[in-house]
């Protein structure tokens, strides 16, 4: 089958955008997915929109020169104004090497930007060569849902990274909340976030630590692996009405491995211990070939062999930005009750 002009291609997904683009900026956001490739055409190819900036990533192949123009031609002349334009390939081709091309009378493209979504302010930056951005769009129907269930809760963030659904937690209302996570720079944009958005400092936690030797602290279980005699941050056993667990695919440290595939158990288990009886936990698995369905069935068999009782209560699926043709999303996101 003939590929269609990346022009029409991108056009095509910005017209399927326009009810979404109206209600996001309506809800002071300048985030957006404006074209998911895999879904839409152009497959490896993924553009979102972040503030002023445009971030142009390639998974499978660079980019030609050709498309590269194309590109920018579409987006200027759809955004009405010349953003800065951020080109990746992380295709391994070549070095992992971000272009940054910034819009007229910009800074240094080092320079801290923000952008804002559901009027809550991120910092981003303009290049991060090999590492993600400080904000992932697709988590965005997640800190909807945090940013309306969050009033007057206690709140565990889990695997924090830079603290976005723990700033939404605090500024939805909660009386406390922890962000946890083994990366003090990424904290470190976390609290910036929280003074951007003035948010209270005096109920808000960042902790430098390992997931599993704070989170089985927590749930008063026994540190494993090679690290457990290692000195390490202490934390009291205690619970949270509200606990959020999103890990990354894969990771390992000398207490134990993150493997979303194989062992998702090893990180539900004590996420869901420090869970408060009629409290919710809210995780995640971004693994494509993990089947929502089969995945669902997983936590409820380890919930029942840990003990608790719980409840399915929502699926959360990413927004229109991130389409889904069959319905099952990379992202899967659930929010689950316990009941004991």
């Amino acid at each position: 089958m003939t590929q269609m002009p990346i022009e029409r291609l991108i056009q095509h997904a910005l017209d399927t955008r326009g009810e979404l683009i109206i209600q996001l900026q309506a809800e002071n956001t300048d985030t957006c997915r404006l074209f998911h490739g895999s879904n839409e055409g152009f497959p490896g190819l993924t553009i979102d929109r972040y503030g002023d900036q445009v971030l142009v990533q390639t998974f499978y192949e660079p980019l030609s020169e050709t498309n590269r123009s194309i590109i920018e031609t579409s987006l200027v002349r759809y955004l009405g104004f010349k953003p800065g334009f951020n080109f990746r390939d992380r295709s391994g081709k070549k070095k992992d090497t971000p272009e940054f091309i910034p819009p007229p009378g910009s800074e240094a493209p080092n320079s801290p930007l923000f952008c804002m979504e559901l009027g809550v302010h991120y910092l981003v930056r303009q290049n991060r060569q090999g590492l993600d951005p400080y904000l992932f769009l697709d988590m965005r129907s997640a800190r909807r849902f945090i940013l309306k269930n969050s009033r007057h809760l206690s709140v565990l963030n889990l695997f924090a990274y830079t603290c976005s659904l723990g700033l939404c937690a605090a500024l939805g209302g909660a009386d406390e909340v922890w962000n946890i996570d083994f990366a003090d720079s990424a904290l470190k944009v976390g609290q910036a976030n929280l003074e951007r958005n003035g948010a209270a400092a005096s109920s808000h936690r960042f902790i430098h630590a390992d997931f599993f030797p704070a989170v089985r602290q927590l749930a008063a279980l026994p540190i494993k692996g090679r690290g457990k005699r290692k000195k390490q941050i202490k934390l009291d056993p205690r619970m949270f009405d509200l606990v959020i667990l999103d890990p990354p695919r894969w990771a390992t440290s000398i207490y134990g491995a993150v493997d979303l595939v194989r062992d998702y158990q090893s990180v539900f288990k004590p996420a869901l211990l420090v869970t408060k009886p009629g409290g919710r936990l809210i995780c995640t698995n971004h693994v494509p070939s993990v089947n929502c369905g089969d995945w669902l069935e997983m936590l409820k068999r380890c919930a029942m062999k840990t003990g608790v009782e719980i409840d399915i209560l929502e699926i959360i699926a990413p927004e229109a930005d991130f389409p889904s043709p069959d319905g099952q999303h990379p992202l899967k996101i659930a929010v689950i009750g316990r009941n004991t």
